[in-house]
């Protein structure tokens, strides 16, 4: 099968934008990790993506002109834009994209290539040019891209990862013109992709939490259970059993006879073994923090911090986990988020720290906020109520107002998925959400981030058996198993690496790449999608690729004409570095 064309010295993708927009665009870039750069004129493109009004004739294999406000394309081509209003479903294939800024549709001619679902309304098409196809697409992109890393998606499609749908919407835009792709995979190589366990640590045992909200609250759920147990709800026999004989040992475990059963760092490290976790630490206690604005806010407090259990904290460290700071007012105030991490810090080697928020407490200038106190990253950006995507992508990405610390977003949490009371059914339902997660990280590649909070263990929550569960299925799945700062520094070396020239020819690829740091480990795949060879055009799950591992070398050589049988060896070879 041959190439289509010669792109030797050519610009895969030039991007005309408003000047407010580029920063998103270079974030979109940086998650799909494909050669582009702002346009140029007077540069060879095969693609460029344009939100202008005025987007010139270019010559240019494949023009997309995105925007729900009329452009000048459309008066060129008669597509008869019609606004088809906010908060569209839009398909593709068997996805509904959500679509959360305004929208249009389109009469006229044209092919249809998305459709408002439910209605034969046309949110994209492609039109024949003269110098090449044209997609004229009904909403913003980089508005779309925007809003979710910033506001995030509503609960109600936190299931949908629709960043990564728009990219792969692109690159399957881009291979049905004719035109390969090049580009660096969200996916750790040797690996179907990361997942990185976390823990908060809100209550350093139940020994501290003698007659208070904390003590009868277990108290009360045990009761409950045992209620719903006795008139025959579908309540496990064997946790009722657990809460019990844990709600008659509290008198001796506040004597100090029997074990503290809420401390279960020591149950985490047996049952990870070589999966090394995140744990996030509180760093002062009887503090519920400001600006909270909950009910209730008041039991934000903690009864313990760092400095209580400074030798669990030391041990960890030692023995490879992580540790973070699970955050009290770093989310909205500079000072007092420079105290908490430097108190972190007193306990442990680490060079950069991470933070997440307790209650997942976020605004609109945290980024800014915790990127100025010093923090690496930060594990926010997720649900209480719900588990999924809240910024839409498996990616880690750097927030909006940042100029350094990136996000590691959260998409299982444990009391979002369980209650504590579950049944059987309901544990189906929960696991059930837990494979599309698998799932569509998987497909799209990333990082799946999971918080399973200290005391999720042991009673009155006895949510061990669906978190080994939860690790064995991971396991079978061949991820890679990393820590919240490891995996951030993975992505952060990926993100400084740049194509500095692609030359396609019949024969091959030929590739000079600049990275600003070295290669990590594991490494990096390159990834080259190949355009049909046939007059029909074959599923997206059906394209065919070629994965090559990069070793950091500067000048590579891929060989693309013995691809149907191919070996690392046979495509790759390296000029020199």
């Amino acid at each position: 099968m041959l190439l289509v064309g010669l792109l030797r010295g050519v610009r895969l993708i030039g991007v005309l934008s408003e000047e407010h927009e580029k920063d998103v665009v270079d974030e979109f870039f940086q998650l799909f990790k494909t050669p582009w750069e702002f346009y140029e004129p007077g540069r060879p493109y095969e693609v460029v993506l344009s939100s202008k009004h005025d987007t010139p004739a270019l010559d240019s294999k494949l023009l997309i002109v995105y925007g729900a406000n009329r452009k000048r394309v459309d008066s060129t081509h008669a597509t008869m834009p019609q606004p088809a209003g906010k908060g569209l479903l839009i398909e593709r294939g068997a996805s509904e994209i959500p679509i959360y800024g305004g929208c249009t549709a389109f009469a006229g001619k044209g092919e249809a290539l998305l459709q408002a679902t439910g209605r034969s309304k046309r949110v994209a098409l492609r039109l024949r040019g003269e110098r090449g196809d044209i997609v004229r697409v009904g909403f913003d992109l980089f508005g779309e891209v925007g809003h979710l890393l910033t506001r995030g998606q509503p609960p109600e499609n936190a299931l949908v990862p629709t960043l990564d749908l728009h990219i792969a919407i692109l690159r399957d835009w881009i291979l049905d013109a004719g035109i390969p792709v090049i580009e660096i995979p969200s996916i750790p190589r040797g690996y179907s992709f990361a997942a990185c366990l976390t823990h908060d640590v809100d209550f350093a045992g139940i020994r501290r939490h003698c007659f208070d909200h904390t003590m009868w609250g277990f108290v009360y759920r045990v009761c409950r259970d045992v209620v719903k147990s006795v008139t025959h709800e579908k309540t496990s026999r064997t946790r009722v059993f657990l809460n019990c004989k844990a709600l008659l040992s509290l008198p001796l475990v506040y004597l100090g006879v029997c074990r503290d059963f809420w401390l279960c760092f020591d149950e985490y490290a047996r049952i990870e073994g070589a999966s090394k976790s995140t744990f996030f630490m509180v760093p002062f206690k009887r503090c519920p923090g400001d600006n909270v604005g909950v009910a209730h806010a008041k039991w934000r407090a903690t009864k313990y911090d760092v400095m209580d259990i400074r030798e669990k904290v030391q041990e960890l460290a030692s023995n490879g986990f992580e540790i973070g700071v699970h955050g009290i007012d770093a989310w909205h105030n500079g000072i007092k988020a420079k105290q908490e991490l430097k108190r972190i810090a007193q306990f442990t080697s680490q060079k950069e720290l991470g933070v997440r928020s307790h209650w997942l407490c976020f605004g609109k200038d945290s980024a800014r906020t915790l990127d100025e106190a010093g923090f690496a990253y930060d594990s926010t950006f997720g649900y209480n109520q719900t588990v999924g995507y809240r910024a839409g992508t498996t990616q880690v990405f750097r927030p909006l107002g940042s100029r350094v610390m990136l996000e590691l977003p959260l998409h299982l949490q444990d009391s979002a998925l369980l209650s504590p009371s579950m049944c059987t059914s309901m544990e189906d339902d929960a696991w059930h959400s837990c494979t599309d997660l698998f799932e569509a990280t998987a497909k799209y590649g990333g990082v799946l981030t999971i918080l399973w909070h200290l005391r999720s263990l042991a009673p009155e929550r006895n949510w061990k058996d669906f978190y080994l569960r939860i690790l064995q299925e991971l396991k079978s799945r061949g991820v890679w198993f990393t820590t919240a700062g490891r995996v951030v520094d993975w992505f952060r070396r990926r993100r400084s690496v740049s194509f500095e020239r692609v030359d396609f020819s019949d024969a091959g690829l030929q590739l000079i790449l600049k990275t600003g740091e070295s290669v990590p480990i594991p490494g990096f795949l390159l990834r080259v999608h190949l355009p049909a060879n046939t007059g029909g055009k074959p599923r997206p799950e059906q394209r065919e690729h070629v994965d090559v591992p990069w070793d950091g070398a500067r000048e590579i050589n891929v060989d693309l004409a013995t691809r149907d049988n191919p070996s690392p060896s046979s495509r790759l070879s390296c000029f020199h570095s």
